[in-house]
């Protein structure tokens, strides 16, 4: 029986975000492409680390200027078309602010889309990440607050257009990486600018950011 009502509250609540979002036409090509790259990441969190960790850890759809967010460190997830200009767009200026004693890890993904038969749609990706975390009730709670709070619908067409993920780029963010620093200047906001991958070479990792976490977690 509380598995049931707890299972009804959940849809309720999943109405209720779609509701609130009021977005018919569903996500753009590019939100989906970052929604993509952002699941990707949350399951080699959920694989690594557990369901719970990394459900707490996905921060981005609740707004926080982070994707993801864990005690001494923030990740920052970034999707690209392989064959566009190798850089990378950045929303805020906080989105690569660093807080004293917390690392910062930007991860860069190659993600394709078409309307091929080839790949896999945007609800084949939110099923397969869906399934990490509906063992724990509570979890799975906490995973729908999330995913829907992304203006995710189920019911959008997503059916025709599909996505491949490439290769991953890893960096931290360091003294000296290219960036536009916190504080702004007075009278100076919402800044979007972009950055070119080139000049984030220095800043490369030589292994997956999910290993370099494993000294916080």
């Amino acid at each position: 029986m509380d598995e049931a009502l707890s299972r009804a509250i959940q849809r309720t609540k999943r109405w209720h975000y779609l509701l609130r979002s009021g977005r018919s036409e569903g996500l753009t090509i590019e939100e989906q492409r970052g929604l993509i790259g952002e699941l990707a990441f949350l399951r080699e969190l959920a694989t690594s680390f557990g369901s719970e960790v990394a459900v707490e850890a996905w921060k981005g759809p609740s707004g926080a200027p982070k994707d993801f967010e864990l005690i001494g460190c923030g990740i920052e997830v970034k999707t690209r078309r392989t064959a566009a200009i190798p850089s990378i767009s950045i929303s805020s200026a906080d989105q690569l602010a660093v807080c004293d004693g917390v690392r910062l890890f930007l991860s860069v993904t190659n993600v394709e889309s078409a309307i091929v038969p080839e790949g896999m749609t945007l609800h084949d990706y939110v099923a397969l990440t869906e399934a990490l975390f509906q063992e724990e009730c509570s979890t799975y709670t906490k995973w729908e607050d999330a995913i829907y709070s992304t203006g995710y619908d189920p019911l959008n067409k997503y059916d025709d257009r599909r996505w491949l993920i490439r290769s991953t780029t890893h960096y931290e963010v360091l003294e000296g990486f290219p960036r536009v620093n916190c504080p702004l200047p007075q009278g100076v906001q919402n800044v979007r600018y972009s950055i070119s991958l080139d000049a984030c070479e220095p800043f490369k990792l030589n292994d997956n950011t999910v290993n370099y976490l494993r000294e916080f977690i």
